[in-house]
């Protein structure tokens, strides 16, 4: 049995409207949100950098792109003095013999994707192989397209025939419309510079190429021709009676004699 003494409390009454306004105000309103200063200032920091290490590699590919079309366009070019003859390594290893009076040029970009020169004078080439890539010796008006082989190419400017003589392996002989004929070994083209016709013969490698072991044969040579053959050889001007030219032709060697000698 429970006794009860005193009265009830009086029942309450909430005021529902204040609630709802009072919940509403806690849910509307968003907290202020303050970062702090080290946050900020370590986000533009690393922006800044990042921009700067943008900005550097941007200029550091815009030049060394300048600089590889600088040198791919660029271009060597040796020279042999008359006198003298030269011996080259291309970048592909390839081996040329420059004959006295000649000079030879080539690209930047030689053996990238081909091999090409430009004689002036007189060469003895050994072409490195590379089936991949042609090896050509832009000379006059003639082209000589090889992969690898060797062959000597004769084209002075005073000259009034332009020859190339086949060593080993086959070229293949290009003009403006396209290759005009395969060479082989002993075989040689001589182009007339003033008649721009064509004769392909016969002839001795050993013969043509004795310059580059330093020694002249001349077999049954005009006298002019033989001429220029010793101007470039001793490095020398000699003139002769225009009464002698297209009248004797001499057949001789020269290896070390001296210019009295001769």
């Amino acid at each position: 049995v429970f006794t009860v003494s005193g009265s009830l409390p009086h029942p309450i009454a909430p005021d529902q409207g204040k609630a709802w306004q009072k919940i509403n105000r806690k849910i509307t309103t968003s907290p202020k949100i303050h970062p702090s200063k080290f946050g900020f200032e370590n986000i533009r920091t690393t922006a800044a950098a990042v921009a700067i290490l943008l900005i550097g590699f941007s200029a550091l590919w815009i030049t060394n792109r300048a600089n590889n079309n600088q040198i791919l366009s660029q271009q060597t070019e040796i020279i042999s003095p008359a006198g003298q003859k030269s011996k080259i390594v291309l970048p592909d290893s390839s081996v040329v013999w420059l004959n006295s009076g000649s000079s030879l040029k080539y690209k930047g970009n030689f053996n990238r994707k081909e091999r090409e020169v430009v004689l002036e004078g007189e060469a003895y080439f050994e072409v490195a192989k590379n089936k991949s890539k042609k090896f050509r010796v832009k000379t006059g008006i003639l082209y000589v397209d090889v992969y690898g082989t060797a062959f000597n190419v004769k084209n002075y400017g005073n000259d009034e025939f332009q020859e190339i003589t086949v060593s080993e392996g086959r070229v293949g002989i290009s003009g403006k419309t396209g290759e005009i004929r395969q060479l082989i070994r002993g075989e040689q083209a001589i182009l007339n510079k003033k008649t721009n016709q064509i004769v392909f013969t016969q002839n001795s490698p050993e013969v043509i190429n004795a310059w580059k072991n330093n020694e002249l044969i001349f077999d049954n040579t005009p006298l002019e021709e033989a001429i220029k053959y010793l101007e470039r050889w001793y490095g020398v001007q000699i003139t002769i009676d225009k009464a002698m030219i297209g009248k004797h032709k001499y057949t001789f060697r020269i290896k070390n004699e001296s210019f009295r000698e001769l």
